[in-house]
Parts: structure tokens; sequence; C-alpha cells
């Protein structure tokens, strides 16, 4: 798992705003263009990635710069392979199952471009096929030939699959050669093609802005300017790679970090636990089962809640919730939460009493689960006994375990 990275001398866990905020505090203000990004609006699909790459390499593009942004992609992007500006290209997108290929026209250059914008997975000896029947096939006459596959993706953090490089005959024993391949990423080699691009159009015209916008989807994703983080890191490659790691995954990190916590958890006294999804466990009276009324713990709209449910048929939701009206149930019950909700999220009638859970630790006060993502995988052990502690006010209440054995009785035990 990536690592946050360690700005100062201090372990504690930084939110992505508090972190580029002491980032860029002392920096120079941002160059970030005002105004709305189309392309963070519209958050284009792997295929719309692929036709705007197709649009702009392609000499008889919209653009009207004829071949001049393919032979800068040639420049700053492929580098080892000539570009003769006298040959005829032919740039398609979503053809031949190829996300973008381009090649001349008697097919002695042949570039694929593998585009994995979205971190979509790797087919089953993807790449492999792609060389095969899209390159070694197309030029096993000629003499002279160039090819390469282009893995096309946001940071280093997306890598090839080993099994997309192998042969699908499994009595061959062989792979994709790694001087056919070249990983490329939208952060680096893409900006920079796209820099180069711009550079080389009449500044303010229609094609120019596209262009700004489009390397500024990429540039200011999760609103960092790259090229201050580059600034900031000049001297320190891992942990710069680290960082955009983290940024551009983060959603994903966070998810995984949980997952993994929630698997820590344990039965407690005479309650026994159940994962019901990777971010939601409960902990029922044995006799009743996970789908009584009994105590949840899970993710929901960024928050950690708490919450008194079930997970039944609407009749049993029914006799519940006429329970839940008399007082000698509904207020022991409600006092134990120290913020309470009587419906506060989508699924409201499967909780009761939902507590949007704020948690003290090491003396931080933390009441959103992207800061506590961190505890969750570097410090799981001190989340985990906060989580206990608000558990167990309800567990441990002997009042409260016959309260929700009593209502179980009367809802579940016909």
């Amino acid at each position: 798992m990536t690592p946050i990275v360690e700005v100062t001398n201090s372990q504690e866990p930084l939110t992505c705003l508090d972190t580029i905020s002491q980032f860029l505090s002392n920096l120079p203000p941002s160059k970030r263009p005002a105004g709305i990004n189309i392309f963070s609006q519209l958050s284009p699909s792997e295929t719309e990635h692929s036709m705007i790459l197709c649009e702009l390499l392609n000499p008889r593009g919209m653009h009207n710069k004829g071949s001049k942004f393919l032979k800068l992609f040639f420049d700053y992007v492929i580098e080892d392979i000539p570009f003769d500006d006298k040959e005829t290209w032919i740039v398609t997108a979503e053809k031949e199952r190829f996300d973008v290929r381009i090649r001349n026209s008697d097919n002695s250059t042949i570039i694929i471009i593998e585009n994995k914008s979205n971190l979509a997975g790797d087919g089953r000896n993807q790449l492999y096929k792609y060389w095969f029947s899209g390159i070694k096939e197309k030029q096993e006459s000629l003499n002279e030939k160039w090819g390469k596959i282009l893995y096309l993706t946001p940071d280093s953090n997306k890598l090839p699959d080993d099994q997309t490089m192998l042969s699908p005959k499994k009595d061959e024993d062989t792979s994709l050669s790694n001087d056919m391949i070249k990983i490329v990423s939208f952060h680096q080699n893409i900006d920079k093609w796209l820099e180069e691009c711009i550079k080389d159009v009449e500044d303010k015209s229609d094609i120019c802005y596209y262009l700004k916008q489009y390397r500024d989807f990429w540039r200011l994703k999760m609103n960092y300017d790259i090229d201050q983080i580059n600034e900031l890191f000049s001297d320190k490659e891992e942990q710069w790679y680290s960082f955009l790691d983290l940024v551009d995954q983060k959603d994903k990190i966070e998810k995984e970090w949980w997952k993994q916590f929630f698997s820590r958890m344990e039965d407690i006294g005479n309650w026994e636990h159940k994962l019901k999804e990777t971010t939601h466990c409960c902990w029922y009276i044995k006799k009743f089962g996970p789908e009584s009324f009994c105590l949840h713990a899970f993710l929901y709209d960024k928050k950690f809640k708490l919450s008194l449910g079930a997970y039944c048929n609407e009749d049993a939701h029914k006799k519940i919730s006429d329970l839940l009206q008399k007082e000698e149930y509904k207020e022991p019950l409600k006092v134990k939460f120290d913020s309470r909700d009587e419906i506060n999220i989508k699924e409201g009638k499967n909780h009761r009493f939902v507590e949007d859970c704020n948690f003290v630790i090491n003396g931080d006060k933390i009441n959103n689960t992207e800061r506590l993502a961190w505890y969750a995988h570097y410090k799981p052990e001190n989340l985990l006994h906060e989580v206990t502690k608000k558990i167990k006010k309800f567990i441990e209440d002997e009042r409260i375990t016959e309260i929700i054995t009593k209502i179980n009785k009367e809802v579940f035990s016909q």
C-alpha cells in the first residue's frame, strides 16, 4: 500500500486538504487558471479519452495543425522511433480492439496505445495479443520496421499485470519483450506533450484553450497543481511518486484500508459480530442472528456511523417501529448515542437512532473518514479502541441488552 508522504517529523495523519495546505503555504501563489474545466465537469470515460487523443494526433484532425501534434508526440512521448513528416499517417481510436493506433501507410511503423486513463483492468494476455496481431503479423514481410505498445496510465501506481504480457498458448513460455512496451503516464508524458503543443499554437486561439483545458484536467486532478508539487519534491523522487499515487488513488486506498480495518473486528462479550459488507459490521444477540434488531457500525457519506436497526421484511420493520414508540424502550436506547438522527441515511427504514461518530485519538479530534482512514491503516489498534468503547456502551449495559432482547423476541420469535 502506498504510504502517506512524510513532510515533517510528525506522524500525525493529514487530510488531503491539510496536506496540500502545509505543502504550499510558503510557495508562490498557484498559477492555476480561474474558471471551470469542462473535462472535469464531464468526467470523460476511457473511450472518450481515447477519442480526444486520437483527434489531437490525427494529422487531419479539426485542430488544423496537420502533423505537428503527432510529431511532438513522437518527440516527447514515444521518443525512440523516428517520425517522417513525408509519410501518410493514419490515426484511429476504438478500431480493431485498439484504444488508439498510429501507423503509416505501409505499416512499417505501428504504435498501439493501450489507454488505462480510468484504471481499467488488464485483459487476459491482452498486450501480447495486441503486439502479435496488431504489430508482428502486419510487419512480418518488412525488413525495416518500428513497433511499440504504449501503456498509458494516470501515474506510476497503475502498471500492467504480468499475465497480460504472456502468450495465451499454454505450450509457449513466451512473453512480450520489454523493448516492445513503454509505460507512459498522463501526469508526466502527456502533460509534457500537451505543454509543447500549446507552445506551437496561437495564444488564446480555440485550440489553445482546448489544449490547456485538457492539460489542466490531468495537471490539477484532485485540485493539486503539479508544477508546484514538482518544485516541492524536486530532489525527492520517491516521495513525489508516493504523493501523486496517494492523490489519484485516494478513494481506492481509503476503501482498502477500511476493508482491512473492519476485518479486525471481534466478538464482544456475549454478542457476536458479522461483516455484512467490507465496511459494515453488526453486533447481534446470538440466538436472533445478524438480521435482527442489533448494533451496526459502518461507513456512509464520508462518515463513520453507529446505529441500531434491522435488515428484515416490512412487517418486522413495522413491529420494531411500533415498539420503539414505547418510552421504556425508546429513551434508554436514544441516550446511548452522543448525537442522534432518527433517519439520516437513505436506508432509513433499516436504521434507527443513527449517530455520526466523532473520535478523539491522541488528542486529535476527528469527524471524517478521510482522516480516520489513516488510523485504520497505520494505527488500527487506536481506532479499534475508540470504536470498541462506543460499542461497549450498548453491549455491556445489561438494561440495553434486555431491551434489545425483548424487541427481538416480540418481532422474530413467532
